[in-house]
């Protein structure tokens, strides 16, 4: 009676010790390739007109239309951090 119910101990053991073993394993994550909704339409911001600089210009005019260009990039790239802020 004792060998008996050490029998069906060790072979419970045993079950429970094997059934965790053969579980499957969990698989990738499916990589999803929707297109991007976008939330709102994004306004039209116009592109910067930009001065060429002369080469053969002064110094202080190249200086000068370097910095205009550059404050109108400024002020473009703040109206598109604006729009796309509010889209967010």
């Amino acid at each position: 009676m004792n060998i008996s119910r050490l029998c069906a101990v060790l072979i419970s053991i045993g079950i429970f010790l094997t059934g965790c073993a053969s579980s499957p394993t969990p698989t990738a994550i499916p990589v999803s390739c929707e297109p991007l909704i976008i939330k709102c339409k994004v306004p039209h911001i116009p592109k910067s007109e930009l001065e060429t600089v002369s080469e053969d210009a002064p110094y202080d005019v190249k200086l000068k239309v370097i910095l205009n260009n550059c404050l109108k990039i400024q002020a473009e790239n703040e109206l598109l951090r604006k729009a796309l802020e509010s889209c967010e």
